[in-house]
């Protein structure tokens, strides 16, 4: 190929080329020109963009300036080196300095002293190790000097690794402090008190597990707070029979009660000491048991006081019951012998005497009274030093009870030429409600005292109203004589137990010195005081107050109309007693009465006699040799199977007697001396049991005092209706031998027979419902009941 081939060639091969690089240059001018076009709107977004952000971030800031200016925080900015760079509005009204005032202020002169050091170590840490946030409480000092508490909240600002500065946020804490230093010095006060009590306090968990132990716990214990801690309170302390005491009280504690029991525990040295605790759960704030707060007191000292007074205790009420035996004793041998003097003397004025026969009899009786009024004295003495005196509240007529009073004490007024007067206030209630029998006795002590010491002279008897508030009365009564009168010095004890005014006056007018005493125990008793104006020579005024309630609504006193009755006819009456003269006595009464009479002198005898013969009515006497009345009661009652009335016949008379015999099994009581008409009375009660149709069953005085005779006929009425009911329930009762219920209805009714019935319906209600077992005597005793209630029913229904 020649030269200028090869020329044209590379010449095409230029132009191909250079129109190759042409339209690459113009495709990358195209593409420059059109990325251009995109970098200059995307340079316009940018542009805009940023602006849109450099507005928001703006807004922001103002929010964010809004929030920290308006915030009740304290927020600060403060650069690396502890100055003040921006505070908000909070801080400086809080703090009372100004913004200039601040900007610009290093830190630490806000700061007190005590705690300085540490803050300014709690920053440079946070420099030092690129600490992003720290928190810490520290109280800050105000412009006027005040310390307020703070929780300051601080974040270091991190750029690029490089810290800039803190931005602080900051809560007053100021009355949380204080709260809180006010419960912590609370506690240690409170602590310092448990502490130096006198008393071991314990904190155990629900298993009994030690959680704390106060020094003076450890101190009764022995044990160290770490030796108790997480052991078995009961297991490390208690014996079994400490143990044996806590498991009762436990039950209670795990129901929220808290407890106070006695409990003895063993020290660590192994010896016992008793303690009074008082245990008592608490809780956490959800209300949930977490444990019990135990309180100790350390009585060993007590425990043996009272061991002490145990045995003393023991030793008086020794004492007390040979007293009481004595002078059950002493009633016994006296009132025996007085029995046949008195019954000898009846018997005596029921024959033929003549006049001086007559005068000689007379003063037998009125010795054998006069000596009956010492024994009486003796046992009412011995009744009020034991406790066991009852004063009951039923109605009575206190004209009636004064004159009665009056007239018993005439004869011997009579004598030493005295005048008895009684002058009653108008506007005293008729009827009152009081003890008569004790009020009489007082009466009764106080005018014979003014007669005995009162020669042909006066005795004046008075009561008084002397205050009144609704239907309760004041009641003054005052007992006036003409006597020789008390010096002052004779005042002294002068209701002291067994005192006269001197042993010239014991010698001279007789007595004991019980009266007086008597009647101010009783006085006070019934809630007033009896007191004395004297002087000698010149008489004495006894006088006292009782608040006494008027009875309201009818009142119904039975007046003794009793007539001795002459003819029981030929009713068998087996009497057991073991003295002759009172054998004598009883048995011809009542052989004068229509009596066939067989005589036991023993319990055992009786035994024998019962078993061959049936009698109508047992007149048993207590004491007795070989066999005593309670020991052949029981035999009559349990083994014999016998329902024969019995009536215990003793000179003991001490109170309580009666409800021991009735207990034994016997249908009631008569004490020594008794006169013809009390033994009367007795067989005219008992011996009319087979014939209850003849005899007033119904009692309705208790109904009476209670209202007027509107409320007595309701009342009535519901008893008709309802214990007809309970009739129907007894008699199936009895066709099922159900004791259990045949009791729980006595039980029921007992109440309701008490104000309708007459006492002896009332006392067999008593004996059967006190009865130990179901056998044939109970249900017979029952069966008569029901029939005697059926007879109620018909008088009531009647009435």
């Amino acid at each position: 190929m020649n030269e200028n081939e090869i020329l044209k060639r590379e010449n095409k091969r230029e132009k191909k080329a250079r129109k190759q690089a042409e339209a690459i240059i113009a495709s990358k001018s195209i593409e420059l020109f059109e990325s251009n076009k995109k970098l200059l709107a995307l340079n316009q977004n940018l542009e805009s963009e940023i602006e849109k952000r450099t507005q928001e971030a703006a807004q922001k800031e103002i929010e964010f300036k809004s929030l920290v200016d308006s915030t009740t925080e304290f927020f600060f900015k403060i650069n690396l080196q502890g100055t003040f760079i921006y505070v908000n509005p909070s801080m400086i009204k809080v703090l009372g300095f100004s913004e200039k005032e601040l900007i610009g202020k290093h830190f630490s002169e806000l700061i007190h002293p005590d705690h300085l050091k540490s803050i300014e170590n709690l920053y440079l840490e946070q420099i030092t190790q690129l600490s992003e946030n720290s928190v810490i409480e520290f109280p800050v000092i105000t412009k006027n000097g005040r310390h307020l508490w703070v929780n300051q909240s601080a974040t270091l600002v991190i750029r690029k690794g490089i810290p800039l500065h803190f931005m602080v946020l900051s809560h007053d804490i100021t009355k949380v402090k204080l709260a809180q230093d006010a419960v912590a010095q609370s506690e240690e006060k409170y602590r310092g008190i448990m502490e130096n009590l006198e008393l071991g306090i314990l904190e155990v968990d629900n298993n009994g597990k030690v959680l704390k132990a106060y020094s003076q716990f450890c101190k009764l214990t022995g044990y160290s707070e770490e030796e108790l801690i997480g052991n078995s309170a009961s297991d490390l302390l208690l014996s079994d029979e400490g143990k044996a005491i806590l498991s009762k009280n436990i039950h209670e504690r795990n129901n929220g009660k808290s407890s106070v029991y006695e409990i003895p525990i063993i020290k660590k040295d192994g010896s016992k000491v008793w303690i009074i605790t008082s245990g008592a759960p608490f809780y956490n704030l959800d209300g949930k048991q977490m444990g019990t707060l135990g309180i100790h007191l350390d009585i060993s000292d007590r425990m043996s006081i009272e061991l002490e007074l145990q045995d003393t205790k023991k030793k008086a009420e020794e004492l007390a019951k040979v007293k009481e035996l004595f002078l059950a004793n002493i009633s016994h041998e006296i009132r025996t012998p007085m029995n046949a003097i008195i019954g000898m003397a009846e018997l005596l004025e029921n024959s033929r005497l003549d006049r001086k026969q007559n005068k000689y009899v007379s003063a037998i009786r009125s010795s054998s009274k006069n000596l009956l009024v010492l024994i009486n004295d003796l046992l009412d003495f011995s009744k009020i030093e034991s406790g066991k005196l009852i004063i009951e509240i039923i109605p009575f007529h206190l004209k009636d009870l004064i004159i009665k009073a009056k007239e018993l004490l005439d004869p011997k007024a009579d004598e030493n030429g005295v005048r008895i007067s009684y002058n009653i206030d108008p506007d005293l209630p008729k009827y009152l409600l009081a003890d008569p029998t004790r009020l009489g006795q007082i009466l009764i002590n106080l005018v014979g005292n003014a007669v005995k010491f009162t020669t042909d002279g006066n005795v004046y008897i008075s009561a008084k109203q002397v205050k009144s508030k609704a239907n309760i009365k004041s009641v003054l009564f005052e007992i006036k004589d003409e006597g020789i009168g008390i010096s002052d010095s004779e005042m002294l004890g002068l209701f002291e137990n067994f005192t006269q005014a001197n042993q010239t006056t014991a010698r001279i007018y007789g007595g004991t010195g019980l009266g007086l005493s008597i009647s101010h125990k009783i006085v006070n008793l019934m809630g007033g005081k009896l007191e004395v104006f004297s002087q000698k020579g010149k008489g004495a005024t006894f006088y006292f107050t009782l608040e006494l309630e008027e009875a309201i609504g009818t009142i119904e006193l039975g007046k003794d109309l009793y007539r001795i009755r002459e003819n029981f006819h030929e009713s068998e009456i087996l009497l057991v007693e073991d003295n002759p003269v009172n054998v004598l006595i009883a048995k011809t009464n009542l052989e004068n009465w229509n009596c066939k009479v067989d005589v036991a002198i023993n319990g055992k005898e009786a035994i024998e006699r019962l078993i061959v013969k049936k009698y109508n009515l047992v007149l048993m006497d207590m004491r007795m040799p070989v066999m005593g009345g309670i020991e052949a009661t029981l035999i009559i009652r349990k083994q014999l199977k016998l329902d024969v009335p019995v009536i215990a016949v003793t000179g003991n008379a001490i109170k309580g007697d009666e409800q021991k015999y009735l207990k034994e099994g016997m249908d009631d009581y008569l004490s020594k001396p008794f006169e013809q008409i009390d033994l009367n009375k007795i067989l005219a009660k008992w011996l009319k049991l087979q014939s209850v149709h003849e005899e007033n069953l119904i009692d309705t005085s208790g109904l009476n005092a209670m209202g007027d005779a509107s409320f007595v006929t309701m009342m009535i009425k519901l008893f008709i209706e309802e214990t007809t009911k309970d009739l129907i329930t007894l008699e199936q009762a009895v066709e099922t031998n159900n004791f259990i219920l045949i009791k729980s209805v006595m039980h029921k009714i007992k109440p309701s027979i008490k104000y309708v019935c007459i006492d002896r319906l009332y006392n067999e209600l008593r004996r059967i419902e006190s009865w130990i077992q179901g056998d044939a005597l109970f249900l017979n005793k029952t069966q008569h009941f029901i029939s005697s209630l059926k007879v109620v029913i018909q008088q009531l229904g009647q009435a």
